[in-house]
């Protein structure tokens, strides 16, 4: 189990996601799932035609498992655009592929880190429509570019996962 989590890091570390990020997604679903015996097995994304022309790149897909190989649901590791800096997050989904937490993991950026509020990330939560910004989606004042990138992210995310779910990658 650790000599794959070892790997699972190595991978991610390869594709361009820190230590530090990498760590703070343990952790993260490690406490969302109350245990630290999780297999993350990762879903590329090179093989699927109707995912041809989306934006997958700096997305991890992950699929969990407990000790058991039991599936427990998947994590999806992204980026998003603030004014001057990128930030990591990461979305948790059950089985049903239904987000169960959002959670930011690295945003260094002076501006516009009230997109890190818990309060304002629920919003996301068991939340199956389509995301606007300032409509379904609170505005922020002050964090309007970092909130409207992770919006549009968590929307391109949810395609991503419906569309592997209807091509049984999933």
């Amino acid at each position: 189990m650790k000599i794959l989590s070892i790997i699972i890091s190595s991978i991610l570390l390869f594709e361009g996601v820190s230590e530090k990020v990498v760590k703070k997604a343990d952790k993260a679903i490690s406490i969302f799932f109350n245990t630290e015996n999780i297999t993350k097995k990762i879903i590329s994304l090179d093989n699927y035609s109707k995912l041809k022309g989306t934006d997958t790149e700096q997305k991890t897909v992950m699929q969990l498992t407990d000790k058991n190989n039991k599936n427990l649901g998947f994590a999806v590791l992204s980026k998003g655009k603030g004014r001057f800096d990128d930030f990591d997050f990461i979305v948790i989904y059950n089985n049903n592929l239904v987000v169960k937490k959002v959670k930011v993991l690295k945003y260094i950026s002076s501006r516009g880190a009230e997109i890190c509020s818990n309060n304002w990330l629920k919003q996301f939560v068991n939340n199956s429509q389509k995301h606007e910004y300032g409509k379904n989606i609170d505005a922020l004042s002050g964090a309007t570019i970092s909130a409207q990138s992770i919006v549009n992210e968590i929307n391109l995310i949810n395609k991503i996962m419906s569309t592997l779910k209807s091509e049984k990658a999933i």
